[in-house]
């Protein structure tokens, strides 16, 4: 029993680590921060249709617990500035709004992540299989949710419709 719980302790450490795999030059997303220009240090997407883009990343930490029944974890948005960017010839008010707003869409579905991990029921020697599914499907819906917001607002600009969503994504925010 005691090589299978180590077995299992050692691919929940590989798994945190792999999370863990991001660029150092990060903000974990905090309720009294908003983007600036200067966060934004990546190479600009000369072909990118849009005026910026912002690399906003969920992730997740966990560790099964002694008894293999029940885990602990931790969730995670993170906005890293070396993968994003932005054209400064279009830099105004409505632009760092947007961005603003991606990033707090990512920390509204770090929220209902850690919602959902805490609702999970265990199933034995299965929680990293199923607590990446989970991860999965709250990713596809924050990405699903990201591109209305820039169908919506950005393309092209759309003051009113920013206005429109910053309120929604602000409610969504008071929400959970």
């Amino acid at each position: 029993m005691k090589p299978i719980l180590l077995l299992i302790s050692m691919l929940c450490f590989f798994n945190s680590v792999a999370q863990l795999n991001y660029s150092l030059d990060t903000i974990q997303w905090r309720a009294d921060y908003q983007l600036k220009p200067e966060d934004f240090k990546g190479k600009m997407d000369s072909n990118s249709i849009f005026s910026a883009s912002s690399g906003i990343t969920l992730y997740y930490r966990y560790s099964i617990l002694a008894d293999v029944d029940s885990f602990s974890f931790k969730t995670y948005c993170i906005f890293d500035r070396q993968a994003s960017w932005l054209n400064r010839t279009y830099l105004c008010e409505n632009l760092m709004e947007h961005e603003q707003g991606h990033f707090n869409i990512g920390e509204i579905f770090r929220r209902k992540l850690d919602s959902v991990y805490h609702n999970y029921k265990p199933r034995k020697y299965f929680i990293g299989e199923d607590l990446k599914a989970l991860f999965n499907s709250i990713k596809v819906e924050m990405y699903v949710f990201d591109a209305d917001y820039d169908i919506a607002c950005a393309r092209p600009p759309d003051p009113a419709q920013q206005k429109i969503w910053t309120k929604k994504i602000l409610d969504m925010l008071n929400e959970y």
